[in-house]
Parts: C-alpha cells; sequence; structure tokens
C-alpha cells in the first residue's frame, strides 16, 4: 500500500509502501537511528538520495537493502514483522551506514569481492563510530514479543492491517 508517510519529523525520510502497521514501528527504528547520526553523515545520506530517502517494505522474499545508488531502501516484510526492534535498528542503521560510505567511494558498477570486503569494514567502521556493534544480538523485549505474535497471527490468517 502507497502511505507516503513521515518517519523522523523535518527530515524527508519517508515510508513510501507498507502496511499502515509498519508506520509506527518504522518512525520509531528511524527516529532511534537518525538521532545518533552526526550531521554530516546526515548530509551524506540524504545526498545520496537526492534529497530524501524512500523506505519500502517489500513482500517479496530476499528484498533487503539499498537500491543501488539511490535514496531508497527495501526491508523485507518478514523483518520487519518478525525481528526484535533492536535488530530492525541495526539493519536500519546498517543500510544507512551503507549510504555514507557510497558518497564517499561511490560505486558505479559491480565490485569484484576483495573490494566488497573493503566496503563491508567501512561500513563496519561507520556504524562504530555511530557506536551500533558490528553485529546486533536479538534482544527482544515484551512488545516486540506482542507485535511479533500479533503480526504472525494476522499472516496465518492471511489479511493486513488494512483490511480490517
Amino acid at each position: 500500500m502507497y502511505l507516503n508517510h513521515p518517519l523522523v519529523p523535518g527530515f524527508p525520510l519517508t515510508l513510501r509502501y507498507g502496511e499502515e502497521r509498519d508506520r509506527v514501528f518504522l518512525a520509531d527504528v528511524f527516529a532511534e537511528v537518525w538521532a545518533v547520526i552526526p550531521e554530516i553523515d546526515r548530509s551524506a545520506i540524504l545526498t545520496r538520495g537526492y534529497g530524501r530517502v524512500d523506505v519500502d517494505v517489500s513482500e517479496r522474499p530476499g528484498v533487503q537493502g539499498s537500491a543501488d545508488m539511490g535514496g531508497d531502501i527495501h526491508l523485507g516484510r518478514a523483518a520487519v514483522d518478525t525481528y526484535p526492534q533492536n535488530v530492525v535498528v541495526h539493519l536500519v542503521a546498517r543500510e544507512l551506514a551503507r549510504k555514507v560510505d557510497d558518497f564517499s567511494k561511490p560505486k558505479p558498477v559491480a565490485l569484484p569481492k576483495e573490494l566488497d570486503r573493503d566496503a563491508k569494514r567501512r561500513i563496519t567502521t561507520i556504524l562504530r563510530r555511530w557506536r551500533f556493534p558490528a553485529r546486533a544480538i536479538p534482544e527482544p523485549t515484551p512488545a516486540d514479543k506482542e507485535r511479533i505474535r500479533a503480526n504472525l497471527a494476522q499472516a496465518a490468517r492471511g489479511e493486513s492491517q488494512d483490511d480490517l
């Protein structure tokens, strides 16, 4: 469903496609990540997105990450619905760090594996600079467990929140 919902007030980070249930959850996630990103990195992120970043929650499996060199971020439905919030925060931070890396080292073509490893190291360095670990350790809270249970029940019934 097309939403066009702002995720961080005052910044052009927008949830473009997803379901209604994604709005508040992803707004909390993006606000948490955006709050720790230094101003210079925020500018780099928005520059890579030509002044804005659109976020899509995709139902298709295997669709996750940045969309080439533009300003789109694709999150998988399974990740948004079933991962604890701290893991989704880490996924979003990693995608935004990838945009900062792409700003400083643009990649016009596909990279060989050794250069791709260098990009992964740079992204990990950016994450550490923002005080994120290299890898997220799932730490589900009671609120996460409730959200995940509700999302799984909804999926089992075969309905989206928009149908309710």
